[in-house]
């Protein structure tokens, strides 16, 4: 006995998108996520569910009057010096993120025994970025250059897991829980 289509399929979308903006900084964040699900009986006591998750997400920020402090390494007539300076920058930061998870469970219950079996995949990826132009500098060596600096931050990540709970029913009132992954 199959549930009916529309008991078997379920999809969703989601989405927001924010920001803020002043003359000291501006932010905006977008997003979004679907969702899909899918339920079939194989018996009155066998069910399986797969289903699979998609998120999104952007993040953009500009600090035009960001202050910082900057190590200098300067080298002038043979002599080294090391020395902490305040720095305003023209800072611009992005982060996109992904994230996927699929998942598949086996629910059988049988008698006194209820039994979940779940296979999960998950992968996530992130990507930092961070340009700062140099705008001004205590010393003066970099003010007016237009020096850009840059970083980088790609992560990806992916997890692969397998977990089963059981239930046993001793008695009315006396349930015994074991499983593992």
């Amino acid at each position: 006995a199959q549930p009916s289509w529309a008991d078997r399929f379920l999809v969703e979308a989601r989405g927001v998108i924010a920001g803020q903006t002043d003359p000291e900084r501006s932010n905006d964040q977008m997003a979004g996520t679907v969702n899909a699900a899918y339920l079939h009986k194989f018996s009155p006591n066998t069910r399986a569910i797969v289903q699979s998750s998609y998120d999104r997400s952007r993040e953009a920020t500009h600090n035009p009057y960001q202050r910082d402090s900057m190590l200098l390494h300067v080298i002038s007539g043979g002599a080294q010096d090391n020395t902490f300076e305040q720095t305003l920058l023209d800072q611009r930061y992005k982060q996109y993120q992904t994230t996927v998870v699929n998942e598949a469970q086996l629910l059988v219950n049988e008698g006194r025994v209820n039994s979940i079996l779940t296979l999960r995949n998950s992968t996530n990826q992130l990507d930092q970025s961070d340009t700062s132009q140099i705008k001004d500098e205590e010393s003066g060596l970099l003010t007016g250059l237009g020096a850009n600096l840059r970083s980088s931050a790609p992560v990806n990540f992916t997890s692969n897991a397998a977990s089963y709970l059981g239930t046993f029913n001793a008695t009315r009132s006396l349930f015994l829980n074991f499983g593992g992954g």
